[in-house]
């Protein structure tokens, strides 16, 4: 019990901050976004972090994603996201929730990603970004993503991300803005059952980052991942189990001071 209430007032006295920069939660997204740089193992999932990633979706999907950040509800968030093949492209909608009645982020996004050829594919996502804090007010801003993606070889795959890359004011004196953030990845697939990605991360005002994860899919129904980030020491691991359309997953980080998030994901794939 005296863990979780340092903790609490840990994360309390690091919201001001958490509602100044807005910060891109990419070490909450490591483990459904493993599949980013590549085309045999990017999910809806993945395409929502690598944007050009969902130009190479085939069939309709739609999934919903729950995390409890270090055990504490009041940090609790969840995802909604579905994506649907049209005769140009992709489309996609999200929407984010995180938080509770006193401190809530919100954010709705639409996207479209396409192939440009057989080696490239791009993606721009338009969100709307909303936060509130009980006493403080309210403040909604725009912002955009946009993503490439290159097929180096049938087992390379790179790809770069430009996140708010420039940012309307908002806040109290509209002193406040979206961070930008840049994200340069790749995708390496060493056999049909094995596949590695690396992500360098640099947000605005902030040290660079590097993600790192791995998969195996040891059987049809099973896929397991795992990974780690140094952007605060996180490492992650988790599996998934195929049933049918439908894909259940399990998983779970770990913080050396802020302890466990586990999370939970359900990905359905409907018929063309």
């Amino acid at each position: 019990m005296i863990r979780k209430i340092l903790s609490a007032l840990f994360i309390s006295a690091c919201l001001p901050e958490m509602a100044a920069a807005q910060q891109t939660p990419f070490t909450e997204q490591l483990y459904t976004g493993t599949g980013a740089y590549s085309q045999s193992q990017a999910d809806l999932f993945s395409g929502f972090q690598q944007i050009a990633a969902l130009a190479s979706l085939k069939v309709p999907a739609a999934g919903v994603t729950g995390l409890r950040p270090y055990l504490l509800s009041e940090l609790s968030r969840y995802q909604i996201q579905a994506a649907f093949p049209v005769p140009s492209g992709v489309m996609g909608l999200k929407a984010d929730l995180r938080g509770n009645t006193g401190y809530r982020e919100q954010q709705a996004g639409l996207s479209y990603a396409r192939n440009l050829g057989a080696k490239l594919a791009t993606g721009l996502c338009f969100t709307y970004n909303r936060i509130r804090i009980d006493g403080y007010g309210q403040a909604a801003i725009p912002g955009v993503e946009a993503g490439l993606l290159l097929n180096v070889t049938n087992q390379l795959h790179a790809g770069l991300q430009v996140i708010n890359p420039v940012s309307g004011k908002w806040g109290i004196g509209k002193k406040e803005k979206l961070p930008a953030v840049f994200v340069f990845g790749f995708g390496y697939e060493a056999s049909s059952v094995f596949y590695c990605s690396a992500e360098i991360i640099k947000e605005e005002e902030q040290s660079a980052s590097v993600n790192v994860s791995f998969q195996y899919q040891p059987v049809t129904r099973l896929l397991l991942r795992a990974g780690m980030g140094t952007g605060n020491s996180v490492t992650w691991a988790g599996a998934g189990f195929q049933l049918s359309r439908c894909r259940f997953d399990l998983f779970v980080s770990f913080h050396p001071q802020l302890g466990f998030t586990p999370g939970t994901a359900i990905l359905f794939q409907l018929k063309k």
